[in-house]
């Protein structure tokens, strides 16, 4: 889904309104601001209730295809700042 936020300033600080279809737990989320100079906003949801959801999927669709390993080397990830 794309949709636009709009920008308000007072006294020097921008905020974002963003619409009901994006909703945020609590008053805060983090910002992130990547070298090509666009913002990321990363929600803090309960990220071990979300972790858990995702195993419990795991076999969950048995006629899905076995993936085969990939040739190039593992690359480190972060998932977690």
């Amino acid at each position: 889904m794309k949709t636009k936020a709009k920008s308000t300033q007072s006294r020097g600080v921008k905020a974002l309104r963003l619409p009901k279809e994006f909703p945020f737990p609590g008053t805060a989320v983090p910002l992130r601001r990547p070298k090509d100079g666009t913002g990321r906003i990363r929600p803090q949801g309960d990220l071990e209730a979300r972790r858990r959801r995702l195993l419990n999927l795991a076999g969950s669709c048995p006629d899905f295809p076995e993936a085969s390993g990939h040739p190039a080397a593992d690359v480190p990830r972060v998932f977690a700042e």
